[in-house]
């Protein structure tokens, strides 16, 4: 079994996600899992390599503005909640899942719910992994900076900053071999604002 790193357009713009299938179909619905912010598709490996090995095909996109999926600017992604929501909504179409697990985590948690909430019909089984669900839950400072703008963009755009908030979520200090994984698609410079173009088949 191996995870394979493909792209989809969907209407003008590209997701980059991570698939793995089972050796053997054994009819059991697809999972699909969504990182939190700022994390990338590649922080569900180990958890995909499982889930094949029990025969569940899996699948895990890059939402829209993290890692190599397309990085609009906000004139053309509003990077709201029902925003992804709706970006969500047109991928799998694109993918024509019609039932499938949905595993949500972190604070992008809420696109995820918010999709199952009104296309109950699909969801075989929601799970939710660390996501703040209460209504007085505050987002933190390091999180809430990302969204500002010109500073947003900034820190959005440098590596060692996005580093520090993994680290300081997960309680762990990542290995160098997956920080470069992580670092990888803020190694090519652009200007703030604008789409970097990705190339990853």
């Amino acid at each position: 079994m191996s995870i394979e790193e493909k792209t989809i357009a969907v209407g003008q713009l590209e997701w980059f996600y991570r698939e793995a299938t089972p050796e053997s179909d054994r009819g059991k619905p697809p999972v699909l899992l969504l990182h939190g912010l700022p994390a990338q598709s590649y922080s569900w490996r180990e958890v995909m390599a499982g889930l094949a090995r029990e025969g569940f095909h899996c699948l895990a996109p890059d939402w829209l503005g993290f890692g190599r999926s397309s990085k609009p600017d906000r004139r053309e992604f509003a990077y709201t909640p029902t925003a992804y929501e709706e970006a969500l909504a047109k991928l799998l179409a694109t993918l024509e899942w019609e039932r499938f697990s949905l595993v949500v985590q972190g604070f992008l948690a809420t696109a995820g719910l918010q999709y199952a909430l009104h296309q109950a019909e699909q969801i075989e089984r929601l799970i939710v992994l660390n996501a703040p669900l209460g209504g007085g839950v505050q987002v933190p400072w390091q999180i809430r900076q990302l969204g500002l703008p010109l500073l947003g963009d900034m820190i959005t755009q440098d590596p060692l900053q996005v580093e520090r908030l993994l680290e300081a979520g997960s309680g762990f200090v990542i290995a160098e071999t997956h920080l470069q994984i992580y670092r990888q698609p803020f190694l090519k410079k652009f200007r703030c604002g604008s789409r970097p173009q990705n190339r990853h088949g």
